[in-house]
């Protein structure tokens, strides 16, 4: 199903399914308001400006890297887990375009000349960020139900022939710090 994203810099609205990242016009963050096209459309300008400042608002003021612990372990050490909110999970699917085949290949066409190792580094690169992405998602998940941090977190990677998929999943909780003296 498509929804509707709202960029957070040039504040277009326009529908998708997740797998674009950035605004296509200027480059900025896009933010999810979870409508669907179809809703969209009943919506006039005025209640269409509103559904995009709730989202902005909601979403820009939110470093997700800073307010959310994660980790691949079930504990966090000098932390105690105060509520086991709930098993979370995000499963994205991303064209593997032609042109991000190609800006890769040519990236790494470039190191293989100077470079002995077989590492695809443009490939590599690619993977990195939709990694980052989907744990940006995570994270955003964990904060909307009120957790401070993820536990047990696990993350895999399939590359196919046209889409990569990034699974990643693991426990929200609330932490608390323990004191130490």
């Amino acid at each position: 199903m498509k929804t509707i994203y709202v960029c957070s810099k040039c504040r277009s609205a326009f529908g998708g399914d997740g797998a674009i990242r950035e605004c296509p016009e200027c480059k900025g963050t896009l933010y999810d308001t979870q409508m669907a096209v179809e809703i969209w459309r009943t919506k006039t300008d005025e209640e269409k400006e509103t559904i995009k400042n709730d989202i902005i608002n909601k979403f820009s003021n939110i470093n997700y890297d800073m307010n959310v612990i994660m980790s691949s372990t079930p504990t966090l050490e000098g932390y105690k887990i105060v509520d086991y909110i709930d098993f979370i999970s995000e499963d994205v699917i991303f064209d593997n375009s032609v042109m991000d085949k190609l800006s890769a290949g040519v990236s790494d066409f470039f190191n293989a000349l100077s470079f002995s190792a077989k590492e695809l580094t443009g490939t590599t690169k690619l993977i990195e960020e939709a990694k980052r992405y989907v744990m940006t998602k995570l994270k955003r998940k964990a904060i909307e139900l009120g957790a401070n941090a993820i536990v047990g977190v696990d993350l895999d990677a399939a590359i196919g022939s046209t889409t990569v998929k990034i699974s990643i999943n693991g426990t929200a909780v609330v932490v608390k710090k323990i004191d130490e003296h």
